[in-house]
């Protein structure tokens, strides 16, 4: 089988883009997917029998991975009575392919797009907003706990999880318990700021240089860029997701808990809802 060519991530480069028109690369059922990539969607293998998977030359729906979960939502013809899709869950695929997975509708159907075929991609836009709200406030977090290194010291970057009601960044090093106010403080004082969320594409060489941790083992195919988040004037990270576009669009972050285990410093978090 021909292999489609790739996709476009138009949500690293527009994330406020609620809605976009595409053309169809390739429909196949789930179940027609090398084992290997039905491996990608293990949550959804119970979906399987009525799923399928869509292949467009663009997309504005975020893969799950980073930290953050994928974005949900749905796709339809642009041709009047034309198939529509609902989009349960997206991953990246080889050859820099977004496999998005869902079901036609009615389910079970024989109406499907046709390759070459323009849609319409719409994403679940309040869960979309909360997603970037979780992400960019785990980068305010690292940055807050870089910001207070006279106090907590001999600390480095290992991961990130930004998923509602289980948000939280990780140090390898000791950030005691006692800290938690600093941290929350210094949090406020970013968010008050209103800092702009800025998008660059970095080299290998000038990443290391200005961002603020990268992780091991990160590489930059040669003659590649990578794309860095920065809060404005305070720091940045390697970062592929979706975010607001200033530290104040993030709202209430709270700092709930600092675990420590072999080594590791987890600060839990969360962020409140907007009125």
């Amino acid at each position: 089988m021909e292999v489609p060519q790739g996709t476009k991530p138009i949500y690293q480069h527009e994330g406020q883009l609620r809605e976009l028109s595409t053309q169809v690369l390739s429909v196949q059922p789930f179940n027609a997917l090398p084992a290997a990539e039905q491996a990608l969607f293990k949550q959804h293998l119970s979906a399987a029998a009525s799923a399928y998977i869509v292949v467009t030359s663009s997309t504005i729906f975020y893969p799950q991975g980073g930290g953050q979960p994928s974005d949900v939502g749905f796709m339809e013809s642009l041709v009047p009575g034309g198939a529509s899709f609902q989009v349960l869950s997206v991953r990246n695929g080889p050859q820099k392919r977004t496999l998005h997975l869902g079901t036609f509708s009615p389910s079970p159907s024989s109406t499907t797009f046709a390759t070459g075929e323009m849609v319409k991609q719409v994403i679940d836009g309040q869960k979309r907003d909360l997603y970037s709200r979780l992400h960019t406030a785990g980068h305010i977090i690292g940055v807050a706990v870089h910001e207070l290194s006279a106090q907590i010291p001999d600390v480095v970057d290992t991961k990130a999880q930004h998923y509602p009601e289980a948000a939280y960044v990780e140090f390898r090093g000791t950030i005691d318990g006692k800290h938690l106010e600093a941290i929350q403080a210094k949090t406020d004082e970013l968010v008050d700021r209103k800092l702009k969320i800025k998008l660059h594409w970095w080299d290998e060489p000038e990443l290391r240089e200005k961002c603020k941790a990268v992780l091991e083992g990160f590489v930059i195919p040669e003659g590649e860029k990578a794309r860095a988040v920065e809060i404005e004037g305070v720091g940045a990270y390697p970062c592929g997701g979706t975010h607001v576009l200033d530290s104040g669009g993030v709202g209430k972050i709270v700092v709930s808990k600092i675990k420590r285990s072999k080594g590791i410093s987890r600060i839990s978090y969360s962020v409140v809802p907007l009125e």
